[in-house]
């Protein structure tokens, strides 16, 4: 019984050594909603400063049991600073990082402990570029786009595929005839010819790198 105290107490003081040599987590905070970035699908990681550290290694990765040659994103980095903006995150998704020092001597410290972050969308992020009338669809469907949330969009594209993923349509590049009174354009997509069920439509501005998915029935 007294081995084992003295087992768990020299634990602990390892434990606590280890994280008192390394840089520590400052944002987001552990278990929290992840710091958003300026556009979206982006977030900033932030940390404390060591004394004698000439750069930083950071890890993020989705997969809170590997953070070494694992399965899905995991992304890691040398830099001098003390934060980094992630880009292109899956949103709605659990992620998890640690960072240490390293040394002006070519030493590296312990890693941090393990801290996490949800990838919770930014308000206006919810918002949609697109509106699709009527629905159900006969004979055409108008596809809406509204530019005032992202005033740098100039044109958009999209794909039609059925019920299979087969693709049956697509647009070339559709650019917009803006103007200071109009907030909106509106664009035809005929279906004439086209068998009745349920269809996607894939919708994608030269400012989303992640298409927007509609599912609409034709009747």
């Amino acid at each position: 019984m007294y081995r084992r105290l003295l087992l768990f107490v020299a634990f602990i003081i390892y434990t606590f050594l280890s994280f008192a040599q390394c840089p520590l987590q400052r944002l987001p905070e552990n278990g929290a909603n992840g710091y958003n970035g300026s556009t979206p699908r982006s977030f900033i990681i932030q940390w404390d400063s060591l004394e004698g550290a000439v750069k930083y290694e950071y890890v993020v990765t989705d997969n809170n049991l590997c953070f070494r040659g694992c399965l899905g994103d995991t992304r890691t980095a040398l830099t001098p600073d003390l934060f980094s903006k992630q880009i292109n995150l899956a949103l709605d998704k659990w992620y998890y990082w640690v960072v240490r020092a390293i040394m002006k001597n070519g030493d590296t410290t312990y890693y941090s402990p393990i801290h996490s972050f949800y990838t919770a969308p930014r308000p206006e992020d919810k918002q949609s570029y697109f509106s699709l009338g009527p629905i159900p669809a006969k004979d055409f469907m108008d596809v809406t786009i509204t530019w005032p949330i992202d005033p740098d969009i100039t044109l958009f594209n999209y794909i039609l595929f059925n019920f299979h993923g087969e693709t049956i349509k697509k647009s070339g590049d559709i650019y917009l005839t803006k103007s200071e009174t109009e907030q909106t354009e509106v664009h035809r997509v005929d279906f004439n010819g086209f068998a009745l069920g349920l269809y996607f439509i894939e919708i994608k501005t030269n400012k989303t790198n992640v298409p927007q998915r509609i599912k609409f029935l034709i009747h």
